[in-house]
């Protein structure tokens, strides 16, 4: 696995080295980091370091970890193609709609996980769309990589990648000329490291080992000769459902234990959500919600 590199020669001292943007970056005083614990309830009481690179503004994951172990029961594992789950997928296909996807496109959804989007999308009509995903047997078909694509879809996958720019180019090999490249990912913007503790679930140590600012993001897609078609500055699970917004996600989480468990587990409500402001954040959280991810609808130039 490529992590930010530590550079510790003779003649210097430590420096990290941003996979990003390439800053060499010395090891010290002045360099922005903060330990951040996991907020999955196993890995709870562990603490996890990371660092902003000042001239991108991308935050890394400093040290490399036995990522196997950390998967293990990984909470993600419990979605299911629910109400709650659709509602979520809707806002995603209208976003991928208003950038031109037609029924008739083929797409690739890398990184599906278990499918529950590209079942979503085929109940759908969107009867070409294909899933890739390497950890997991059933969308593990190394063909699916050597075809291309009118629309690659990855949505939180980046920020997993120890080299996002290798991931990157490979989303340019997949996709057709002209076709859409739609990425969504957290946003290391929204990130106050000083006060990382509110932001546990974006930083989502130590799963998230590159998050890019969404200036960055559009930067290496603009290098790899794409456009920007359209871009969104909040999660698709932001939606106008009453409750089901981040807001709205945020309350209730600090009312348990602020855990990611708690999204896959039974609805539990407690006198701290009993308020005024829960059920002003459940109706209109949503036109507030904080600007913790981006997606980005790119389109691949048609080269000569």
């Amino acid at each position: 696995m490529s992590l930010p590199q530590v550079d510790s020669t003779a003649d210097s001292s430590a420096r990290l080295v941003c996979n990003v943007c390439d800053a060499s970056v010395p090891v010290g005083d002045g360099l922005e980091t903060a330990d951040v614990p996991s907020n999955v309830r196993r890995f709870r009481g562990e603490s996890f370091a990371v660092w902003r690179c000042p001239a991108c503004r991308c935050i890394h994951a400093r040290d490399d970890v036995n990522l196997d172990h950390y998967y293990q029961d990984y909470p993600f594992q419990q979605q299911r193609l629910d109400a709650i789950t659709r509602a979520f997928f809707c806002v995603s296909l209208k976003r991928l709609r208003r950038g031109g996807l037609r029924l008739d496109h083929s797409l690739l959804d890398y990184g599906c996980g278990s499918g529950l989007f590209l079942a979503f999308l085929r109940g759908r009509g969107f009867a070409a769309a294909r899933g890739y995903d390497a950890f997991a047997e059933k969308f593990h078909a190394p063909a699916l990589l050597d075809a291309t694509y009118q629309c690659v879809f990855s949505q939180d996958v980046l920020e997993h990648a120890a080299a996002p720019r290798e991931l990157l180019a490979l989303f340019d090999q997949l996709a057709a000329p002209g076709g859409l490249i739609v990425i969504g990912t957290p946003n290391a913007t929204a990130v106050d490291l000083s006060r990382s503790a509110d932001c546990i679930h974006t930083l989502h140590q130590p799963y998230h080992r590159t998050i890019l600012t969404k200036a960055a993001l559009i930067a290496c897609g603009r290098g790899l000769g794409w456009t920007v078609v359209r871009h969104y500055d909040t999660p698709y699970v932001n939606t106008r459902v009453p409750f089901l917004n981040v807001r709205t996600w945020n309350r209730y989480s600090r009312a348990h234990d602020n855990t990611l468990d708690l999204a896959f587990e039974p609805i539990r409500v407690n006198r701290a959500l009993l308020t005024w402001g829960t059920l002003f954040d459940g109706l209109f959280g949503s036109l507030r919600c904080p600007a913790t991810d981006v997606m980005v609808l790119f389109r691949k130039g048609i080269r000569s």
